[in-house]
């Protein structure tokens, strides 16, 4: 038997080129938090915030449904920065069965940041592309995304 390496195909490729530009996005972005201070906090924590930002107070349904996940899998995330002091657990005024989310002040102060680094990495990204070339990679992998 010899140990020839057989060459992916061009779809096997294409997963896996996926698989590694996330890899080295959640690297890239997890260097970029901890260069400004940002302690605890890892790359899926990122769609959480970003509909903190924009809402002040967001149920889980609403969460869940904004960044398209489970409230189940983000449960978790949601602990994890209640956890780190970055979102706290507000009971609705209206109806006791509801409880909002919302920043806390060292949740808002991550905005700048934040906002900071996605745009260090998406200059990264989109180094040598034209938009064109950007519109087309975005429609190319929304159809993958629809495929599975």
């Amino acid at each position: 038997m010899s140990n020839y390496i057989v060459p992916m195909s061009h779809s096997e490729r294409i997963l896996s080129l996926i698989y590694e530009i996330r890899e080295k996005s959640n690297r890239l972005i997890t260097e970029e938090m901890q260069e400004h201070e940002m302690e605890g906090l890892a790359p899926s924590h990122g769609a959480i915030l970003i509909q903190l930002y924009k809402k002040k107070n967001v149920c889980m349904k609403d969460l869940a449904d904004g960044i398209k996940k489970d409230k189940s899998t983000i449960t978790a995330l949601v602990n994890k920065l209640v956890k780190l002091g970055y979102v706290e657990r507000v009971k609705s005024s209206e109806d006791s069965r509801i409880t909002y989310l919302r920043l806390t002040e060292k949740g808002l102060q991550t905005e700048d940041s934040f906002f900071d680094i996605s745009r260090n990495v998406l200059d990264k990204v989109y180094r040598n592309f034209e938009t064109r070339e950007r519109e087309e990679l975005l429609k190319m992998l929304e159809k993958i995304s629809e495929n599975l």
